[in-house]
């Protein structure tokens, strides 16, 4: 993972060699919740990777969520990466 500064004060990060889940490793993984033991492992690898979510995204704003539901704002754009 290499890391950067951010605005957000915290490190962007870029995943390097992120392999995909296949449909045999995710049917496995989904019977994991038969058994106890198999489920507190399928628990902490998912504390793993909402750990991991947490580090890679910024926390919302105000500003991020504001307005869209209200008259006077629905025709504009707000979307940052979008608008230069």
């Amino acid at each position: 993972m290499n890391s950067a500064s951010s605005p957000w004060g915290r490190d962007l990060a870029v995943m390097c060699n992120v392999q995909p889940i296949q449909m045999h490793q995710l049917k496995n993984r989904s019977s994991m919740y038969k058994a106890k033991k198999n489920r507190e492992l399928m628990e902490s690898q998912d504390n793993h990777e909402n750990k991991l979510l947490l580090h890679l995204t910024h926390p919302l704003r105000i500003g991020d969520c504001a307005g869209g539901h209200r008259l006077e704002n629905r025709g504009k754009n707000r979307d940052v990466m979008v608008v230069p």
